[in-house]
């Protein structure tokens, strides 16, 4: 990952998929501070900053990551993985008109997406908890109509009518669910917890190795591997800080190589805030203290 970073210094791959690797191993704060350069380095692109604020919702607190999700969202309001993280958030805090809302928000975007699919599912299961039986059934059809190849998606759909008492029901669900499976699957990312809800807005790093050869400005992966090579003859003077293993000087690599100084990320990210919310933001999220309240969106 560091000679990714190295071969091709401004690719957001390289420090997104680098940054979710060191939070996984418990590396919360080099995460972010790899989250935060990727940001930097790419202002325009909502998915960092959506992946930052989940990060923060988990290691520091959910207002923080509020404030990532909604300049994520000013960044690119047809953002639909962004729009079904935070709703999904706001379902894990309790606010479940505004994750209604952004549920909403986010299917409106595209209804026959992979993240439409993930995004009805969710809604599903609030409105299951929420005792809106009726609402769930339709949602996870919704989400089957889109994906029917969804293991979780059936037996979520199955366990609400056991829950009822509704075991022939449940038992023919799972029956249908056998019967039209064509192939076997993984659905593992399918599961909405913490780790998963990445997963919808790194649809792009199925091909990663690709790095989009079709972005202007962004290395294909033959062309890394031929810069990795090249760097086997770099100077002396380049080799004190593009080193692998434990010696790589990641804040000397940003600053001789990108101009950038690791001790003033959070400055650098304000500068590329957006400093204006829209009309619809302003109406679905106003803040009173420490809670979110709803109005009526136009």
């Amino acid at each position: 990952m560091q000679k990714a970073v190295q071969a091709s210094p401004k690719n957001r791959f390289a420090w997104h998929i680098w940054a979710l690797f060191e939070a996984n191993q418990g590396n919360v704060e080099k995460g972010r501070k790899l989250l935060k350069i990727g940001h930097v380095l790419n202002p325009r692109d909502p998915v960092l900053l959506q992946s930052l604020a989940l990060l923060e919702y988990k290691h520091s607190s959910a207002n923080l990551a509020r404030v990532l999700f909604r300049r994520a969202s000013a960044i690119d309001p047809k953002h639909q993985p962004v729009c079904f993280a935070w709703g999904w958030m706001e379902w894990k805090e309790g606010n479940i008109n505004i994750a209604r809302e952004l549920y909403q928000r986010a299917v409106s975007i595209d209804i026959k997406s992979e993240s439409a699919a993930r995004c009805f599912q969710a809604w599903g299961v609030l409105e299951q908890r929420a005792g809106n039986l009726s609402a769930a059934r339709r949602l996870f059809t919704s989400s089957l109509n889109i994906n029917s190849q969804s293991y979780v998606t059936w037996m979520a759909w199955a366990a609400l009518e056991e829950e009822q008492g509704n075991a022939a029901r449940a038992e023919e669900i799972r029956n249908l669910f056998f019967q039209q499976r064509t192939e076997v699957v993984d659905d593992a990312s399918w599961v909405t917890g913490f780790l998963d809800i990445f997963d919808p807005a790194l649809h792009s790093i199925k091909r990663l190795l690709n790095f989009e050869h079709s972005r202007p400005g962004l290395l294909g992966s033959q062309d890394i591997l031929g810069k990795l090579q090249q760097s086997e003859s770099s100077s002396g003077a380049e080799k004190a800080v593009i080193q692998g293993g434990d010696s790589f000087n990641l804040d000397a690599f940003i600053k001789e190589k990108l101009s950038l100084d690791a001790s003033k990320l959070d400055e650098q990210m304000e500068k590329y805030a957006p400093r204006k919310s829209s009309p619809m933001k302003r109406n679905l999220w106003i803040r009173s203290g420490n809670k979110m309240h709803s109005t009526s969106p136009q």
